[in-house]
């Protein structure tokens, strides 16, 4: 599987979680997903830029894409916590020689 990228993640994170909240996923179009994206995550971004990020997740094998007439949906392939555990592993490999335990002793909770 294919690392993502912040602004792909940013992407993703927004479809899960309309999947959580029961949004239909023939209402999670680019343009739900700009909105969203700008709303949520503090971005400015036009639909193009959505629409590449969206390319990308595609391509990665994160996001299925199905088109009806002049509409594209998207739905999520992988789920967020597969992908949230592959980053904390990735982490705790790259910074701790892949010690989950150091890794967690290096977290600070308010």
């Amino acid at each position: 599987m294919q690392k993502l990228t912040a602004a792909e993640l940013a992407v993703i994170g927004e479809i899960w979680r309309a999947e959580e909240e029961g949004v239909d996923f023939k209402d999670i179009t680019m343009t739900y997903l700009t909105q969203k994206c700008n709303e949520n995550q503090g971005k400015s971004w036009k639909a193009q830029t959505v629409s590449t990020f969206l390319a990308h997740l595609v391509k990665k094998e994160y996001l299925e894409m199905s088109r009806v007439g002049r509409h594209f949906y998207y739905k999520t392939l992988v789920g967020k916590k597969e992908v949230v555990n592959r980053i904390i592993k990735d982490m705790a490999d790259t910074l701790y020689g892949g010690s989950l335990t150091a890794l967690l002793e290096e977290i600070r909770l308010p």
